[in-house]
């Protein structure tokens, strides 16, 4: 679902890289939230994994505090590696060369506790960093995607939504605001009592600095075989002067 008038570029931008929280409700039961991830990570998938989904559970210090968590990756395709000889900085030699890995994969990751940039941190623990990650991935490979792939930023969009809303009980429609067709809207309590709380799922489109790069001829392949997982990936934005849906890969 899409929320209708309100989700802008910007707003969907802003969402990007939320994996801050420090917090046990990243995709608990019952009332918790639930987000999932978009995110493009260094490497093909399957010289790493032999399912489509890994699940990383390595315990992270909070403030010098190790805590439990949980993230699930999932593949959704892969782009075949293409080895780039470049110089090396480290050690000093002007002929000095290495390959640089430019496969990557495209993921989706289902944190299931909000930890301090732990989708960050536990894709670099899988050996498959998020690229442009400038704290826990290779800066060569980061410059490389930056100056020939043009990926100014970190390719992590918080990309789903799933949360609760009360609606205080007032005879207030909680949804709507969202882009929701009649039928599958949850019915709202009667007058005479029950609870007010209603579940809202949201889609945020992909910002369009990271579209841009996705869709670039080289990884057609890799975006064509995304969409057939989940053709959500190309919702539209809407505009909000002309009330119209904008396809997130129009130019």
């Amino acid at each position: 679902l899409r929320r209708k008038n309100s989700v802008s570029k910007g707003e969907a931008m802003d969402m990007d890289d939320d994996d801050d929280d420090d917090d046990d409700d990243g995709g608990g039961s019952g009332m918790a939230s639930k987000k999932v991830y978009i995110a493009l990570v260094r490497g093909d998938w399957t010289e790493f994994h032999g399912a489509d989904s890994f699940t990383v559970t390595k315990p992270l210090a909070v403030d010098g505090v190790e805590k439990e968590c949980t993230t699930i990756f999932t593949k959704l395709a892969v782009s075949s590696n293409i080895d780039i000889d470049e110089p090396v900085d480290d050690p000093p030699s002007a002929n000095a060369k290495r390959p640089v890995t430019t496969a990557c994969t495209l993921v989706k990751v289902s944190p299931q506790t909000g930890r301090t940039h732990q989708i960050r941190r536990h894709a670099y623990a899988m050996g498959m960093p998020i690229l442009g990650d400038t704290q826990h991935g290779d800066t060569r490979v980061n410059r490389w995607w930056r100056e020939n792939r043009g990926l100014n930023r970190l390719a992590l969009h918080c990309f789903e939504l799933d949360f609760w809303v009360d609606s205080g009980g007032d005879g207030g429609d909680p949804m709507k605001n969202l882009d929701v067709e009649e039928e599958h809207k949850p019915a709202i309590d009667d007058e005479d009592g029950g609870s007010t709380m209603e579940r809202i799922h949201v889609v945020a489109p992909i910002p369009e600095d990271l579209m841009k790069v996705l869709t670039l001829n080289c990884l057609k392949d890799l975006w064509d075989e995304a969409l057939t997982k989940d053709p959500r990936l190309d919702t539209a934005f809407i505009d909000d002067r002309s009330k119209t849906s904008v396809p997130a890969t129009t130019p």
